[in-house]
């Protein structure tokens, strides 16, 4: 297992109050729930399947630094325990969850 994984983008999915959905309230990237899913039922089906959400659990798992999740990754590199690193210590079951059910294109 990678020490770079994050168990947040297998958990759920943060809704700023600007309409962008992104792995976590720190991320660097996000897509907007209005132009993406615009309506409830495309919003339950795809939001945690959409491009954004695939390559960032693809990246995890392929033990990578995904640049929109810098503010965890300076945190460490600065001696610091990052959100991320918090997360990890909450739920250490989706690790193993996530790398045994989860489709080659995230």
């Amino acid at each position: 297992m990678s020490d770079s994984f994050c168990p947040l983008p297998w958990l759920g999915v943060y809704a700023a109050t600007d309409g962008r959905l992104q792995a976590c309230s720190l991320s660097q990237a996000s897509v907007s729930a209005v132009e993406a899913f615009p309506n409830e039922e495309t919003f339950r089906n795809q939001v945690r399947n959409s491009d954004l959400f695939n390559r960032l659990r693809t990246e995890f798992l392929r033990g990578d630094r995904p640049s929109q999740c810098k503010t965890c990754w300076k945190a460490e590199d600065n001696g610091l325990k990052s959100f991320r690193q918090q997360w990890k210590e909450i739920f250490p079951q989706p690790v193993a969850w996530a790398f045994e059910h989860t489709a080659k294109d995230g």
